[in-house]
């Protein structure tokens, strides 16, 4: 069976299972903090397709991996539980992004994203967001991605919509204008 069709299922029935719970939002948020931790410790990839490893500890390492401040909500443990002794444990990842997907389009959220060389304050982060929402019509997501690599400026991406305005971009095309 296709993967993307598997994911999505599992997905659905996980924001089903959340809205019956009153549990959207915080699955949401530990769905998010599932993909990040997939992101960052390749190892969860290696330790969900071990065959070696028993069912218990693979569903111990997903939620481990999805924990916030050392909660975890009864539903996303259960659907872990479900997950892991279906066999497909090894979608986590998917399964997340897609509950994600489909929790933000639910909610008439859309996700974005703010790249900045450096750290910044929670005033002017907020600043940014009321704007991009003001210019979106809607709610945005926004994740705050510190990448010194652009060296200054910010790069904005929410929708469809994508703003480089970082010097690393404005550097290289001034290089192909004189190239």
């Amino acid at each position: 069976m296709n993967t993307g069709i598997v994911t999505k299922r599992y997905a659905k029935a996980l924001l089903a299972f959340a809205k019956e719970n009153k549990a959207e939002h915080l699955v949401y948020d530990e769905m998010r903090r599932l993909a990040a931790c997939a992101r960052q410790v390749p190892l969860l990839h290696e330790v969900m397709t071990n065959p070696v490893l028993r069912t218990a500890q693979k569903a111990q390492a997903l939620k481990a991996a999805c924990t916030i401040d050392g909660q975890l909500s009864a539903t996303t443990e259960r659907f872990i539980d479900l997950l892991v002794s279906a066999g497909r444990g090894d979608l986590y990842n998917f399964v997340a992004h897609s509950y994600a997907t489909l929790y933000r389009r639910d909610k008439g959220i859309v996700s974005g994203s703010l790249v900045v060389p450096c750290q910044i304050d929670t005033a002017t982060r907020d600043r940014l967001q009321a704007l991009v929402e003001k210019a979106a019509n809607c709610h945005v997501d926004m994740e705050v991605v510190v990448d010194p690599t652009i060296e200054g400026g910010f790069i904005l991406s929410y929708d469809t919509y994508r703003c480089d305005a970082s010097l690393r971009t404005a550097r290289a095309r001034i290089l192909r204008a004189l190239g």
